[in-house]
């Protein structure tokens, strides 16, 4: 085939401008800027609308437009708009989306806005939580936690007042303790869970405190370890919650979370944040809800981080990555503390004594970071979506097929050992 020596250069040269061009209108527009931003953290609390308005005080040509989105479908949906290169301006992975989408490169590396404020890899590593490290891939930064939260059993001691039980300290109490609270007549139950009814990603984060509480985990070391005999165990003792009707069955997480906050719903194995949202939703609530470690015999648990992106087919990357680093600020680190009652990135600064004093329970949740491991699975980081779309479709056989813990977790080892087939595994 013909070519010209003078055509490649010129094509390159073109190409170079084009970049340049594509660059510049994202990252130093001077005229409206609408940053396109969906997530389900607008619906839990104002901390992230008092976020987006500060941004525009300060910057009155960027708009930050808010599109609540369920937590159940916000991942999938995302994924889906990120692969087709028609993403929004910012996006709201966890940490298996923070590893496979910067992988895949689907995510904007935030170094130079980073840097720019202050915020070198070096002073990362040293002063933000280690979870930060998730997002670091190559020395390359692919988002910033915007809050970490360890799972701990939260618990209403009014329903367990009423039942006239201790808080539980292992597995079979708590069991015991779900089933004397559950009244369904009277829209009260005693777990909070996912039923299989949810996107794979909102099953995972319910399931996964469990399945690592008993000290089981679907892959050890990048290998498949779903038939482990605690992993069944967890898988056990989830089936009998579910079977024993101390679940609402059929609720998404979305209406469990709501059921936590009208006080319809006794224990939780999750994060700190639902106490923000129940200051925020139901206030009076407050003073009957607590927390504890997981009573699960292995003494562990996870940690869900969540991370703010910028997508690399983002229209405005410039003003949405300011925007995610703006949140770094002294008084943002604060203020998302006391709202959402979680960890943020620079907890040396969140943490205050007086916040401390007020939530006595909050120890409970320190103590579990220390042993809390990062939710997402220890899988090859190209097959972790087909895993949790894997675990997902077993659990579901589990508890609405009839399979036993242990056939589930056989299942779930054969179709684990196929997928990273493929890959020498």
């Amino acid at each position: 085939m013909f070519r010209s020596s003078r055509l490649i250069p010129m094509l390159t040269l073109l190409v170079l401008v084009l970049a340049c061009q594509q660059t510049s209108s994202s990252s130093s527009r001077s005229g409206p800027i609408t940053l396109l931003f969906p997530s389900h953290l607008w619906a839990q609390n104002d901390w992230l609308k008092r976020l987006a308005d500060d941004y525009h005080s300060t910057n009155r040509n960027v708009t930050i437009k808010a599109v609540p989105v369920p937590f159940g479908t916000y991942h999938d949906k995302t994924y889906t708009e990120l692969v087709a290169g028609t993403p929004p301006d910012i996006v709201v992975p966890y940490d298996e989306q923070i590893i496979q989408w910067s992988d895949l490169g689907l995510l904007e590396p935030l170094n130079p806005w980073l840097e720019q404020a202050g915020w070198t890899i070096d002073k990362i590593q040293k002063e933000l939580l280690p979870t930060e490290q998730l997002a670091i891939r190559n020395g390359k930064i692919y988002g910033v936690v915007q809050q970490s939260n360890p799972r701990v059993l939260v618990y209403n001691k009014a329903l367990l007042g009423g039942a006239g039980l201790p808080v539980p300290t292992n597995p079979d109490e708590l069991l015991n303790a779900m089933k004397a609270e559950t009244n369904p007549s009277k829209g009260q139950f005693g777990f909070g869970t996912s039923v299989g009814v949810d996107s794979v990603t909102a099953t995972w984060n319910a399931i996964a405190p469990v399945i690592i509480g008993y000290g089981g985990a679907l892959f050890t070391n990048g290998k498949p370890s779903a038939n482990d005999p605690k992993t069944v165990a967890a898988l056990d003792f989830m089936k009998r919650a579910y079977d024993g009707k101390v679940v609402p069955v059929g609720a998404d997480i979305d209406t469990q979370d709501a059921l936590l906050v009208q006080g319809k719903v006794g224990f939780r194995t999750i994060g700190p944040f639902v106490f923000g949202n129940v200051a925020q939703q139901n206030p009076a609530l407050l003073p009957s809800m607590s927390a504890r470690t997981l009573p699960f015999p292995g003494n562990r648990t996870v940690s869900v981080n969540v991370f703010f992106s910028v997508p690399k087919n983002a229209q405005n990357k410039d003003a949405a990555a300011k925007f995610i680093v703006s949140m770094l600020q002294d008084r943002w680190q604060v203020a998302l503390t006391t709202t959402y009652v979680a960890l943020c990135a620079h907890v040396s600064v969140c943490l205050t004594q007086d916040f401390l004093s007020q939530r006595p329970w909050f120890s409970a949740v320190l103590d579990a970071g220390k042993t809390a491991v990062p939710s997402v699975p220890q899988a090859p980081s190209t097959v972790i979506d087909k895993v949790l779309v894997a675990f997902n479709l077993r659990y579901q056989e589990m508890l609405l097929k009839g399979k036993s813990p242990t056939e589930a977790a056989n299942s779930m080892q054969k179709d684990f050992v196929d997928l990273i087939a493929p890959l020498g595994g």
